[in-house]
């Protein structure tokens, strides 16, 4: 006989209500307190074990439960780990743009006045396209300033260089000399 036909069958027998067992009331308690995941899995003996709980207890967790104990169909989308976020696909598309009109790279703070963003974030978001490979990053001098030749590997188009006598040595990000 299962567990739930054995309840029922006490139910049915005149044994009253069923009490809950000492580990849901120690649950709900800890979970009004705000209780970690970790402590409320001790508790229940498991994270299976818990889950089993909260769904035949009706248990409410003060905090959401865990995604493992989400069904699935409840569960958020997992994020694309290869996803460009709105102000990456734009340095893309500059990028890009510019490469077609044969222009140099502009300079970040430009890029970041365009962007309405800080210099630092349009740094991170050239350095995670690049870690993702949709660009490489070359730099170089030209008259004291550092700038750069984006490359996008999709493409096979790169922006343009300053004329030749404007140019230092190029240096890329590898710290490889071309």
């Amino acid at each position: 006989m299962t567990r739930a036909a054995l309840i029922a069958s006490a139910d049915q027998l005149g044994g009253g209500p069923r009490q809950e067992p000492l580990t849901v009331t120690a649950l709900r308690g800890q979970m009004r307190r705000g209780a970690s995941d970790a402590v409320l899995f001790r508790i229940a003996g498991s994270e299976a074990e818990f889950r089993r709980l909260v769904l035949e207890y009706q248990l409410q967790p003060a905090h959401p439960l865990p995604p493992a104990a989400v069904p699935n169909a409840v569960r958020p989308p997992v994020k694309d780990a290869n996803a460009l976020s709105s102000r990456q696909a734009l340095l893309l598309q500059l990028a890009e743009q510019t490469a077609r009109d044969g222009d140099v790279w502009p300079p970040v703070l430009e890029i970041a006045a365009l962007l309405e963003c800080s210099w630092l974030v349009v740094e991170r978001d050239i350095g995670r396209l690049a870690r993702k490979g949709y660009i490489r990053v070359g730099a170089y001098r030209c008259n004291g300033r550092l700038v750069r030749r984006v490359e996008l590997l999709a493409l096979g188009i790169a922006t343009a260089l300053p004329p030749p006598e404007r140019v230092g040595t190029l240096k890329t990000k590898s710290g490889r000399h071309e």
